[in-house]
């Protein structure tokens, strides 16, 4: 098993929870999912459990929602917490894109994406290992300099 980690942004972890689904995309990234299980830890950054667990309640997928729920009882599955030091990395990362026109979202928009970077950031430096963030938004994760693919380019496996 490797040291490094994988962190899931919300459209990973949104096809993950969908056992509905018979869109051959979402029945392939559950495959990647699992396959990764195998090698690598698999964290969920609580910022992307609450966009994909805010749509599952609102749009009442019960079924999605206790699939959600059960990801930390699989092996080698937890949460990464938002600390202040990833908020205020945030924020900076937030300020910097700003001034060179990087903008990713409104500006009164609390900006998920920039707090995926820096959770994965914080959680790299304090872990002292690498940390993988796999989605479908590769190019707006990216800017902040963050280890990003998406989650079905395996260029990055080892």
């Amino acid at each position: 098993m490797s040291n490094e980690i994988i962190l899931l942004d919300s459209g990973p972890l949104g096809a993950i929870t969908n056992l509905n689904s018979k869109k051959p995309n979402i029945i392939k990234c559950q495959a990647w999912f699992y396959s990764m299980l195998e090698h690598y830890i698999v964290l969920i950054p609580v910022i992307n459990d609450y966009e994909v667990r805010r749509e599952l309640i609102h749009q009442k997928l019960d079924i999605s929602l206790n699939r959600l729920n059960n990801l930390p009882n699989l092996d080698n599955v937890g949460y990464l917490p938002i600390t202040t030091k990833i908020m205020l990395k945030a924020a900076q990362l937030w300020g910097w894109a700003r001034s060179t026109g990087q903008s990713t979202a409104q500006s009164a928009a609390l900006d998920g994406d920039v707090i995926l970077a820096a959770t994965a950031i914080i959680a790299a430096q304090e872990l002292e290992t690498r940390v993988i963030i796999a989605t479908t938004n590769v190019k707006d994760l990216q800017r902040y300099h963050t280890d990003t693919y998406h989650w079905d380019d395996l260029s990055w496996f080892t």
